[in-house]
C-alpha cells in the first residue's frame, strides 16, 4: 500500500493539547494545497491537537471526515522529565529496544504503528493520509532503512511529508516530497 506520512507543522510545545503556532497554521494551509495536487485521503490523525489542527485545512477543503487514532500519537519517551533527554533519544535509535523507565523503546512504538497500518492496509483504498510526529515516524522510517537516526530526527521539519510504501504494516520505503513551494 502506498500512504502518505506527515509530520505536524510547528506546534506552541509539546503537550498533548499544544495547538500549532501562527507561522504553523499557515504552513498546514498551504500544505493542503499540496495535498490536493496528490489526491490525499482517506485521512488519520494522531489525538494530539497540533496534528488534528495539521490536517483540518485540508480535510476542510475537501470535505473529508478524519478518524483519529491513538496508536498515532507522540512516543513517550519518558513520563518523567529528563535532564539529557536528547542523549537517550540518540540512544534509542541506536539500540531501538532501549527505553527509558515508564517509557517506550523506537520498537514499541513501531508495533503500535504497524498494528494500525495494517488496519489501514486492509480497509482503505485511495492514498491514506496519516499526520503524526516524528517520534513515530522516524520510528517506521528505520524499519526501511536502518541508517535513519538521531540526526535524520533532528533534521525532520514541521510540516514534513514522507510517500511510503507500506507492506504488513512495516514502512518499505519511503521517499521525502519536498515541501519548498509551501514554504
Amino acid at each position: 500500500m502506498r500512504a502518505l506520512l506527515i509530520r505536524h507543522a510547528a506546534a506552541t510545545g509539546s503537550a498533548p493539547e499544544a495547538p500549532l503556532t501562527q507561522a504553523g497554521q499557515a504552513r498546514a494551509r498551504d500544505l493542503a494545497h499540496m495535498l490536493s495536487r496528490l489526491t490525499a485521503g482517506p485521512l488519520y490523525t494522531s489525538p494530539y491537537t497540533r496534528a488534528c489542527q495539521t490536517i483540518a485545512p485540508y480535510a476542510e477543503l475537501t470535505a473529508q471526515s478524519v478518524k483519529i487514532v491513538d496508536a498515532f500519537r507522540e512516543r513517550l519517551l519518558s513520563p518523567e522529565p529528563l535532564q539529557d533527554w536528547k542523549g537517550h533519544l540518540r540512544k534509542s535509535f541506536d539500540d531501538a529496544n532501549y527505553a527509558c523507565t515508564g517509557g517506550e523503546s523506537m520498537s514499541e512504538v513501531r508495533s503500535r504503528a504497524a498494528t494500525a497500518l495494517i488496519r489501514i492496509e486492509r480497509f482503505s483504498g485511495g492514498l491514506p493520509t496519516i499526520v503524526a510526529h516524528g517520534g513515530l515516524i522516524s520510528s517506521l522510517l528505520q524499519a526501511a532503512d536502518r541508517t535513519f537516526g538521531f540526526d535524520d530526527w533532528r533534521a525532520l521539519q514541521n510540516p514534513d511529508l514522507f510517500d511510503v510504501e507500506v507492506e504488513t504494516g512495516r514502512v518499505v520505503s519511503f521517499k521525502r516530497l519536498p515541501l519548498e513551494e509551501i514554504a
